[in-house]
């Protein structure tokens, strides 16, 4: 009887310290099963303004991280300039998290619903609010599925990464 109780016991225990979902690995972006609807394109610069914005880089891997108290994602992405390296830590407990790309400021917190991991940030520069903007990850069918909505002044954008596990 004892012996059981025990059993049970760690049992629960185990059970608790498990995460819904472990996303650590090298991940590749699987373009056939991704979409994006892109931003608006910038207003055609007169004769002498600036001329437009280059593309937006090109994710070239996902590296995650996780432990029962934080995820790290670095995004390997390929610029108009040459390579970029993105590395955000989030934690997991539900408290905010700051992150930084270039002049944008990322508050975030994090939460799970069922399997899926939800983060939700605030971005800011300068102190001044520039949008907000929400990321699920998800595992399907051994891809690395995720979903991106970004509400900004200049509207909404969205997107679905699938990733592949790189072996």
């Amino acid at each position: 009887m004892v012996s059981t109780m025990i059993g049970v016991a760690l049992t629960a225990t185990f059970a608790a310290a498990q995460l819904p979902a472990d996303f650590s690995g090298v991940w590749r972006p699987v373009d056939a099963l991704s979409s994006a609807i892109p931003p608006p394109p910038p207003p055609a610069a007169g004769p002498g303004g600036p001329p437009p914005p280059p593309p937006p880089p090109k994710t070239i891997s996902t590296t995650i991280v996780q432990s029962a108290s934080e995820l790290t994602v670095r995004r390997h992405m390929e610029g108009a300039d040459g390579p970029i390296v993105q590395a955000f830590t989030y934690r997991l407990d539900g408290g905010e998290s700051v992150n930084q790309f270039g002049p944008i400021v990322f508050r975030t917190t994090a939460a799970w619903d069922g399997a899926a991991l939800v983060l939700s940030s605030a971005l800011s520069t300068e102190g001044q609010p520039l949008g907000v903007a929400r990321e699920v990850y998800r595992l399907e069918n051994g891809n690395l599925v995720v979903e991106t909505n970004r509400r900004t002044p200049a509207g909404t954008f969205t997107s679905t990464g699938v990733n592949a596990r790189d072996r």
